[in-house]
């Protein structure tokens, strides 16, 4: 993955992952009958994830450097960046054999 910042600086990175038992689109799984959604997008720092159940959620910045992580998440868990600068953050959820990678922008 390459990452480039507001100011055009790009490093090349990996996110870290988990070795789940599938790793598939949130579309291909005939069990997944709605999508994750995070809302808003662009925020000013607090965001919701909607649609997950038991999940592990981690936030990583945009030097994929973890920033937060909530084990156990439910439906309507709500993520403060409010004290995080302005950027591009990764939102990594896994949910029983889903892994899915989510952007979110943090505008202030």
């Amino acid at each position: 993955l390459i990452v480039t910042d507001a100011c055009g600086t790009s490093i090349e990175t990996t996110i870290p992952c988990c070795t789940p038992s599938k790793s598939i689109q949130q579309n291909e799984n005939p069990n997944f009958t709605q999508e994750i959604a995070i809302y808003p997008n662009p925020t000013t720092g607090i965001f919701t994830i909607s649609n997950i159940e038991n999940a592990i959620i981690t936030v990583f910045n945009s030097l994929m450097e973890e920033i937060v992580t909530k084990q156990n998440a439910e439906n309507f868990t709500e993520i403060d960046l409010s004290n995080s600068p302005t950027g591009i953050y990764f939102v990594r959820i896994i949910e029983k054999d889903l892994v899915v990678l989510k952007k979110v922008e943090v505008i202030k």
